[in-house]
């Protein structure tokens, strides 16, 4: 087995202080609705013998003026990361934060609420009948099939700045979750508690994806939303299209009649059309074709 090609590759999202994307943890109780993220995706990867080294799914890292972006970029360059998920050669996902936090997919802990082997987490990303017969371990991934991966961020009731609870969800379960602790690189212990001071180590930071890939490592449908999604949630909506957020046009949600005090059916309003609920299953379903 060879090494996977460390070149420099991955898709970058920019992810500035006080932006759209800067949500789920060290926000001071000035900024409370900021405190809450669920990120989503779906990725695909090749056999487990071309998998002989560690993929990183996603990384968030502060990104410095002066710093190259293929130095970004590498997996090995892990100076200013806040946090990553990674795919293990063992078929397990591990998260990992900069305040020393390790989370291992295959470990429930003690919370007897998390599924353990189940129907939901097999397949192939449509679904067939030959996907029906099998079932991953607790906490693994399927090699050369499509599979579904949720963090879901929350410091809402946490006692310190650096504290955040996390949770791994996979195909719409949850496998395993903890209370991590993610300190912004560079920042001095004595300044942790300062807002302000957070502020600033982490005024330019960025996401990045498929960081030491193999070949056919895919990633699709990145899904980032300023909440906290629930299970019956993330499983409704993980196979449709989001049509809506397709579109560069902004929207509104209305909820209430002006003129009456009765609640309305929920529609979301757009230039030129109006949505009334998202697709039915087989309209508007995602379906890939396999490897």
């Amino acid at each position: 087995d060879e090494p996977h090609d460390d070149s420099p590759a991955g898709f970058l999202m920019e992810v500035p202080r006080g932006s759209s994307c800067d949500v789920g943890m060290l926000h001071g109780p000035i900024h409370d609705s900021r405190k809450r993220c669920t990120l989503e995706f779906w990725f695909h990867v090749p056999a487990a013998d071309e998998v002989v080294e560690e993929i990183i799914l996603v990384r968030r890292c502060v990104c410095k003026t002066e710093e190259d972006l293929s130095k970004l970029c590498s997996s090995t360059h892990r100076e200013n990361f806040v946090w990553e998920l990674a795919l293990l050669p063992s078929a397990e996902l591990e998260f990992r934060t900069s305040g020393g936090t390790i989370l291992n997919s295959s470990d429930s802990g003690d919370d007897e609420d998390f599924g353990g082997k189940s129907s939901d987490m097999m397949g192939d990303f449509g679904g067939d009948d030959e996907s029906t017969t099998e079932m991953s371990a607790h906490g693994e991934i399927f090699w050369q099939r499509w599979n579904h991966v949720c963090l879901i961020f929350s410091s809402k009731n946490q006692e310190t700045l650096t504290e955040c609870s996390v949770t791994i969800m996979m195909k719409g379960l949850r496998v395993a979750s903890t209370t991590a602790r993610i300190i912004p690189p560079g920042l001095d212990e004595e300044k942790l508690e300062d807002s302000t001071a957070v502020d600033g180590a982490l005024i330019d930071s960025v996401i990045l994806f498929g960081l030491n890939p193999v070949g056919n490592l895919r990633i699709t449908e990145l899904r980032l939303w300023s909440c906290e999604r629930n299970e019956d949630d993330i499983k409704m909506m993980m196979y449709e299209y989001l049509r809506a957020a397709e579109t560069k046009k902004k929207f509104k949600v209305k909820i209430r009649s002006k003129n009456k005090g009765d609640t309305e059916k929920k529609k979301v309003k757009m230039e030129g059309s109006t949505l009334i609920a998202p697709p039915k299953y087989g309209k508007g379903r995602l379906a890939f074709p396999r490897s």
